[in-house]
C-alpha cells in the first residue's frame, strides 16, 4: 500500500465506451475523486507542427489507482486530471510493483481544448476524498 503524507484529492474525469447516437460517437463521463501525489514536470518538452514549436506542459501522479489511458481499439478515451485549473490527459500508467511500497505512476500532458470544470462542488469534493480515504486505511 502507497503511504505518503503529500497525497491530496484530485478530481479525475473518467469516460465510459463510446455510444453511437444519431451518427455521432458520445462518451458520458463521471468524475472522481483519488488521492494523488502530483507533481509537474519540470522539463516541457518542444513539439514540432506546421506554425514552429511548441511546448507541452506535462504533469506526474503517484497513488494507489490505476488510471486509464486512452485505447482505440476498443473506442476508450483516456482519464483526465483537473489540477492547477486545467485540464491534462493520461498518457501512460505504470505499476510499479518491484518494491514494497506498491503504486502507480501516470504521466499526463495538457489538453488543448480545454472541457468544462469538474461537476462535484467543493462541498461535494471534500465528503467523497474523506469517504475515499477513511475507505483506503480501514482496507489495509
Amino acid at each position: 500500500m502507497f503511504i505518503s503524507p503529500f497525497r491530496k484529492p484530485y478530481v479525475i474525469r473518467r469516460y465510459q465506451s463510446q455510444e453511437i447516437e444519431r451518427g455521432y460517437a458520445k462518451a458520458t463521463y463521471d468524475d472522481v475523486v483519488v488521492l494523488l501525489t502530483a507533481t509537474s514536470l519540470s522539463s516541457n518538452t518542444m513539439e514540432t507542427n506546421q506554425e514552429g514549436f511548441r511546448t507541452i506542459s506535462r504533469v506526474k501522479t503517484i497513488g494507489t489507482d490505476e488510471l486509464i489511458s486512452a485505447d482505440q481499439y476498443i473506442g476508450r478515451q483516456s482519464d483526465r486530471l483537473f489540477y492547477h485549473g486545467k485540464w491534462y490527459e493520461c498518457k501512460s500508467c505504470i505499476y510499479h510493483h518491484h518494491t514494497f511500497i506498491r503504486h502507480f505512476q501516470s504521466e499526463f500532458v495538457l489538453l488543448e481544448r480545454q472541457e468544462p470544470p469538474p461537476t462535484i462542488d467543493e462541498e461535494e469534493f471534500m465528503k467523497r476524498s474523506k469517504r475515499r480515504r477513511m475507505k483506503k486505511e480501514g482496507s489495509t
